[in-house]
This record gives structure tokens, sequence and C-alpha cells, in this order.
């Protein structure tokens, strides 16, 4: 497929992860598909992972894990296949990420690196913002590895940082 500047690229998905919450609501997905819409210069198709429901193509949370363990999905077998850009729900899309998305195929899954603070001293991979070309199968395989999930929130609790230390670590 081509963007409307006549550049060529391989059809992308980019998607979200959405457990309705106190906080998270269904509407969010639709914000970012709205200004994901707006901004990209791309072809792209927007496919959430979420509880709800939606007029447009989505995958089901098929899995009760807490907060942001819901990301854990995204490298369940049979979702995500090609090219696919994660985008944490609580970012806010203000402009075109086709220069980002280039900079990044071809090399296989990549994390968005947090910036080095007083807090951070060392700038670590964050679960923040992802993308893989192939998804990397070893994530959901590690996570499987264990019935009781419980293992996992304990292990990467303290000091760990969650979900993001483990797709990291896998």
């Amino acid at each position: 497929a081509c963007s409307r500047y006549g550049r060529c690229y391989v059809v992308i998905t980019i998607t979200t992860v959405c457990k309705t919450s106190a906080i998270y609501k269904p509407f969010w997905v639709d914000k970012m598909k709205r200004a994901l819409e707006k901004h990209m210069s791309i072809p792209f198709q927007f496919v959430p992972l979420t509880d709800s429901d939606h007029n447009y193509p989505s995958h089901k949370l098929e899995y009760d894990n807490p907060g942001y363990w819901n990301k854990i999905e995204l490298f369940k077998p049979g979702l995500y296949e090609g090219p696919t850009l994660f985008i944490d729900l609580d970012n806010v899309i203000t402009g075109d990420l086709a220069a980002m998305i280039r900079a990044v195929q071809g090399r296989g899954f990549s994390m968005w690196r947090g910036r080095v603070t007083e807090k951070s001293p060392v700038a670590l991979a964050s679960s923040t913002l992802m993308f893989w070309d192939k998804r990397p199968d070893s994530v959901w395989t590690a996570w499987n590895t264990v019935h009781n999930k419980g293992h996992w929130y304990k292990k990467y609790k303290h000091g760990r940082q969650g979900d993001q230390a483990f797709i990291r670590d896998n």
C-alpha cells in the first residue's frame, strides 16, 4: 500500500490494550483510533486488544490479569503476526509516527527506551511503545511456564517494573 505522499509500505497493525477499569474506558481506544486516522501518513490497520466492543475490528482480552499485565496477551499466537506497533493507551498521538516506524522496521523486536533522570539513572526498555516485525514468541512461552501467574506478579514487583521487565527479560 502507498501513502498519500507516494511512498509505499507494508500495512502495519497498530494496537493498544484496554481492560475497562475506573480509569480506562472504551472511549480511550476510540480516541486513539481517531488520532491515528488524523495524523498517520502510512497505511495501517488499528486492531486493539480490549474487553469492550467497538465498531471496528478488535481482539478480545481472554485472561483476567491485573492492570498492565494484560499486555502479555499481545504475544499470544494468532493475534498480531506481522509488523505491529503497540502504544500504551495513556499516550497521546499528536503527529505522524511514520518516521519512527521506518526507523525500527526490520529490527525484529524493539521497545522504547526511557529517558535518563535522577530517579532512573539507566535508560531501560519500556513496554510503553513496542514494535515487532515478527511477534517474539519467547514472551508468551515464558509466561506460560508457570500455571500460577501470581508467580510473575511477585517476581517482577519490587524494583523490577512489572510487565516491561518481564518482556525485556524474555
